[in-house]
């Protein structure tokens, strides 16, 4: 089948990227040859022929390329993220606005992360735990924070895993992105009904790490999925009004989705969570139920 396939190079050898990029930039090329597909790597003189070439020959390839060498085209469209929940869900029914950004809805749940009884918090990867990293752990004294670089949609699974080692609260801060990745998850949280397990998701209605592509998440109702079909006691929550009390709107179960401003970029300078390479993983110990985590078990980020 004559398909073209447009690869960007994440973690190109040499230049300055995110950690979990590394080992994939060193074999992208390869990875493409792998599959079957005839690879290139892009340059602006050699483009247009090799293009006409493969298109002419009718077989499927594909074309690495390096950062910045494509500019122009179309910019992602302003969204205004409206949610309205299904009639199926807990009255009564309401309309939802995004109020506070992602960031903002961070910081408000700072008293929660960091006080009395402190849960253990996995962040999931992109603009989510590059934020909490930048908001208060800096100088690294954090030992509760887990930063799921990379693995996007795991966040879930891998607090469900924690949470089932051990007694005291995991709280999994995830978004609408991610969830939406492995969205089979819920159906094991609701199997399992782990009860140490808070799972709060910050929904934007975009994939803002890699430039504001829209999600699914304006087309359904992540609170209803979780209570309705699960059983498991979820709910939309306000980020203001709720973010001192994470049991939701009626002190019962765990919190949900709270709608957060579609808001791409946000503030510049050094935001991602990086260890060096030595030090970038850090096995997870095997647990008696009750035994606190360690905080040797956690990846530890350090600043640029």
């Amino acid at each position: 089948m004559p398909t073209v396939l447009l690869v960007s190079h994440r973690g190109k050898p040499g230049e300055k990227d995110e950690p979990q990029h590394e080992r994939m930039g060193q074999i992208t090329e390869e990875l493409i040859k792998l599959c079957g597909i005839e690879g290139h790597y892009f340059s602006d003189d050699g483009f247009a022929s090799s293009l006409k070439d493969v298109l002419g020959r009718g077989v499927p390839a594909g074309w690495v390329f390096p950062k910045d060498c494509l500019t122009g085209g179309p910019k992602a469209p302003p969204v205004e993220l409206h949610v309205e929940t299904s009639t199926a869900a807990t009255p009564p029914r309401a309309k939802y606005s995004p109020e506070v950004s992602r960031e903002e809805a961070l910081r408000l749940l700072l008293p929660v992360l960091n006080g009395k009884d402190a849960p253990a918090v996995v962040s999931t990867t992109g603009k989510m735990s590059r934020e909490l990293y930048e908001l208060d752990d800096q100088d690294h004294t954090k030992a509760n924070r887990f930063y799921m670089v990379g693995s996007m949609g795991c966040a879930a699974s891998f607090s469900l895993g924690i949470a089932r080692a051990r007694q005291g609260k995991v709280l999994c801060l995830d978004g609408d992105g991610a969830l939406l990745m492995k969205l089979g998850t819920l159906a094991t949280v609701g199997l399992t009904k782990q009860k140490n397990f808070h799972h709060v998701v910050l929904d934007n209605g975009a994939h803002e790490s890699t430039g504001g592509q829209l999600t699914a998440s304006p087309g359904m109702d992540t609170a209803l999925i979780a209570r309705v079909r699960l059983q498991i006691g979820r709910h939309r929550v306000h980020p203001g009004r709720h973010a001192q009390d994470p049991r939701g709107a009626d002190g019962v179960g765990q919190p949900d989705a709270a709608p957060c401003p579609r808001e791409i970029g946000g503030p510049q300078g050094p935001r991602t969570p990086e260890a060096e390479p030595a030090r970038r993983v850090h096995p997870v110990p095997r647990l008696a139920r009750g035994e606190p985590l360690r905080r040797s078990a956690w990846r530890r980020p350090t600043k640029r």
